[in-house]
């Protein structure tokens, strides 16, 4: 690992990672039937229409139309040897059991297999999504003060077990701005965290305010 990045919302990353993603829902029904079969092409059919109605009622209780919903039909199909694929078929109900054969098709050329190997419709799934408005990062100006500002003081830091305590400068996190670049070791203090910057690594502040680490 040469490099990481620390966002400003370090302390709720999971909560900041799911303000970039859409709504949705995923749902599965086992088939278990030969791809080309008609059974496999009724079951589908069926698992479809479930899950479909599933969809459309736990969307509807997010606050989401059926007009705002994208629906995409998923096949998860099995080779004889026990490999598993999965392969979309967009927002439409496959038409028969000639859907599920261009299907088969696509499978076996992803698989290598032949075309008398007998692929198996092992589930279908059917993924419900919306499109939500999503957070978005403001760049800011470069700072045009010294990284110099930002030192609020300094702290004796055992680093390793066995060694002597380090002096080392302490920065307070708000202080750092676009642009600034600090040598570890050293330590960055936030409201909501504390970095170490280690030796031989550089910590720069980029202009969406992330603290980039990076290993000389």
């Amino acid at each position: 690992l040469r490099r990481v990045a620390i966002t400003p919302f370090s302390a709720v990353s999971s909560a900041f990672g799911s303000s970039l993603l859409d709504a949705g829902h995923l749902y599965y029904r086992r088939v278990d039937a030969p791809i080309g079969s008609s059974i496999a092409a009724q079951r589908v059919a069926e698992a479809f229409s479930a899950m479909r109605r599933d969809a459309e009622r736990d969307m509807r209780g997010e606050g989401f139309a059926a007009a705002e919903t994208r629906y995409e039909l998923q096949l998860h199909v099995r080779h004889p040897g026990g490999a598993e694929i999965v392969i979309p078929l967009g927002a439409a109900l496959p038409e028969g059991a000639g859907a599920l054969a261009r299907a088969a098709d696509l499978a076996r050329a992803r698989f290598g297999a032949a075309s008398n190997d007998e692929l198996v419709l092992s589930s279908a799934g059917l993924l419900a999504s919306a499109a939500v408005p999503h957070f978005s990062m403001t760049p800011t100006l470069r700072s045009d003060s010294a990284v110099a500002t930002a030192l609020k003081g300094a702290r004796p830091v055992h680093l390793a077990a066995g060694e002597p305590a380090r002096e080392l400068p302490v920065y307070a996190r708000e202080r750092l701005a676009h642009g600034h670049e600090l040598a570890g070791p050293a330590i960055v203090e936030a409201d909501q965290t504390t970095l170490l910057v280690p030796a031989d690594w550089r910590l720069r502040i980029d202009r969406f305010n992330n603290a980039m680490l990076h290993a000389l």
